[in-house]
């Protein structure tokens, strides 16, 4: 029942970034302003619309608190923005998650999907800077 669970959570992501990875698009530069090239980081948020696929993969490993055992925790993050105009974009993404604790069962599954638009409102090239506003949500699964 887990892994058919699994499969249905999967399978309408897989679907959304199979069409959407073959729809056809210009390219544009990731982000100028101005004479200034801003490149994506991964501690402060992007400002700009663009189109990209990226993929994450951290491992922490946690302490345990009192009673409750350390535990190895492995995450793939996955996200596709793709731009709707030169202003407008749409985000969607999904995490798989792996954590094994020691001496317990390993524990596998999907986090909440997310899904999010931003809006690029200022582009001043002399003062080389850009302003964005953007919303992301996470669909729970209940």
């Amino acid at each position: 029942m887990k892994k058919l669970l699994l499969a249905m959570t999967f399978c309408p992501v897989v679907i959304c970034m199979v069409v959407l990875l073959l729809m056809p698009v210009s390219a544009w530069a990731h982000g100028f302003a101005g004479k200034r090239f801003f490149p994506t980081t991964l501690s402060i948020e992007d400002p700009f619309v663009s189109d990209e696929l990226s993929f994450i993969f951290s491992y922490l490993k946690e302490s345990g608190e009192g009673d409750e055992p350390p535990v190895n925790s492995y995450e793939l993050e996955g996200e596709y923005t793709k731009r709707i105009t030169p202003h407008f974009g749409i985000t969607i993404g999904d995490e798989f998650r792996i954590l094994d604790p020691d001496g317990e069962d390993t524990e596998v599954g999907f986090g909440n999907f997310e899904v999010g638009a931003k809006y690029q409102f200022l582009t001043n090239a002399p003062h080389e800077s850009v302003l964005s506003i953007g919303v992301n949500v996470e669909i729970e699964d209940t």
